[in-house]
């Protein structure tokens, strides 16, 4: 191997650390993300059993219900989102090693994979604010969030 490929793939390797990091922190995100879906499905299945016991339909359970289906559509969103961010971080580094192996350089490829992981990690965390506004909110019992 020349000192040339060497070095190079020193280099690659260390500016690859950066993609490592970010990787395991969509990991702690997903499992916090996966964590609270455990639990909203739990109540959920808690109210059906309720309802199905109890025969009949309370407004505030059902209130409950509806708050917790989009809890869940929303906790399903930012894990998916999440999921696309770790992806297309790996995806930047199979570039980078790719782009070093076969001596092609498609700077602007890896940019918009980096790009599209941060659009995707930023869209995944407002989707996880809005979910958190739907749990205190619910917490509150009130329908306004700022005015608990």
């Amino acid at each position: 191997m020349e000192v040339q490929s060497i070095k190079s793939v020193s280099e690659m390797i260390q500016l690859s650390i950066t993609p490592v990091f970010m990787i395991a922190g969509v990991s702690g995100f997903l499992a916090v993300f996966t964590g609270r879906l455990a639990r909203i499905v739990d109540r959920l299945e808690k109210i059906d059993e309720y309802l199905q016991k109890n025969k009949k339909c309370d407004k505030l359970i059902m209130k409950q219900k509806d708050t917790l289906v989009k809890r869940i559509k929303n906790i399903n969103l930012s894990i998916l989102l999440m999921t696309s961010t770790g992806l297309f971080v790996a995806f930047v580094m199979i570039s980078m090693f790719l782009s070093i192996s076969f001596n092609f350089s498609d700077f602007t490829f890896i940019t918009l994979l980096f790009m599209s992981s941060i659009i995707c990690l930023i869209l995944s965390l407002l989707m996880f604010a809005r979910e958190i506004v739907y749990a205190v909110t619910s917490a509150n019992g009130s329908g306004d969030f700022l005015h608990g």
